[in-house]
């Protein structure tokens, strides 16, 4: 399988950022019978504009990134990526400092010196049958 350009996973994930973006305006708006950027009857479009361009950064920035380093297969991958690009800066940014975070299903996992370790129960002299040599 090849892997895919920076600029397409771009692309991908730009689709992807504009998806989500549809899919929100779409409940906004049945939501409040009218659109998210307007305000008490005026259009606020510059804000909404420039969040909607930050969104398309993000996702493009992500998705081109995964790809540079082949870590992105093809187009739905690159589209996840877009759809998912802000949970992943705040991953991202809420590691711990110094740390690489791991991720699991949505879940920061502490870096490996941190996890608790099982402890095994005190042995007894009572539990020892003998000596190591059968006696």
């Amino acid at each position: 399988m090849s892997s895919m350009t920076w600029w397409h996973a771009c692309l991908w994930g730009m689709l992807g950022a504009g998806l989500i973006e549809a899919k929100e305006m779409w409940r906004l708006y049945h939501l409040t019978d009218s659109f998210p950027w307007t305000r008490n009857g005026v259009a606020q479009v510059k804000p909404y504009v420039a969040a909607l361009g930050v969104r398309f950064f993000m996702a493009a920035g992500i998705s081109g990134t995964y790809a540079a380093a082949d870590q992105v297969g093809g187009s739905l991958a690159a589209v996840t990526l877009g759809i998912t690009a802000p949970l992943i800066i705040q991953q991202i940014a809420d590691a711990p400092s110094g740390t690489t975070a791991r991720v699991s299903a949505g879940n920061e996992i502490p870096p490996r010196e941190e996890q608790p370790r099982a402890q095994q129960p005190p042995s007894s002299p009572t539990a020892d049958h003998g000596s190591r040599d059968g006696r």
